[in-house]
């Protein structure tokens, strides 16, 4: 399996996850976007558009997240990926722990980042297969 994916819903499991693949000398992308209800819909509509893209029967279908379809399609090498879905209060707190850390700086959903790093995509752009193969440059062929 080239990408190992984990989910957290709050920082102290993020920095859990983070600390253990740091002491394995691993990197991860990170993921973040708004926790799904018992349907898979995100409350937040950027995560829909960014991630979700498909319709059936003109209605959109939320189980093909276009990140995971691109990751299990064009990623060649192991990859660390770590899902943050945050609930609405929790993300719009402005003492939200994403906000304040100067390692994340989380502003907007959905977020793509690398871990450790600067380099990210934010909402519609985590749905542009081109700024994907960008940011997954040295993981694909």
């Amino acid at each position: 399996m080239l990408v190992k994916s984990q989910t957290v819903s709050d920082y102290e499991g993020f920095q859990k996850i983070i600390k253990n693949l740091e002491d394995k000398g691993e990197s991860a992308v990170l993921i973040i976007s708004g926790s799904r209800d018992e349907t898979g819909k995100s409350w937040c509509p950027d995560c829909v558009k960014g991630i979700f893209f498909f319709f059936v029967n003109n209605k959109p279908f939320y189980a093909e997240p276009v990140v995971e379809k691109y990751l299990s399609t064009k990623i060649t090498k192991h990859l660390n990926l770590v899902r943050i879905e945050l609930e609405y209060h929790y993300f719009k707190d402005p003492k939200n722990p994403f906000r304040t850390s100067s390692k994340v700086r989380l502003t907007r959903i959905p977020t793509l980042m690398f871990w450790p790093g600067i380099k990210r995509l934010e909402e519609n752009e985590c749905g542009n297969d081109e700024l994907l193969d960008l940011f997954f440059e040295d993981y694909i062929s």
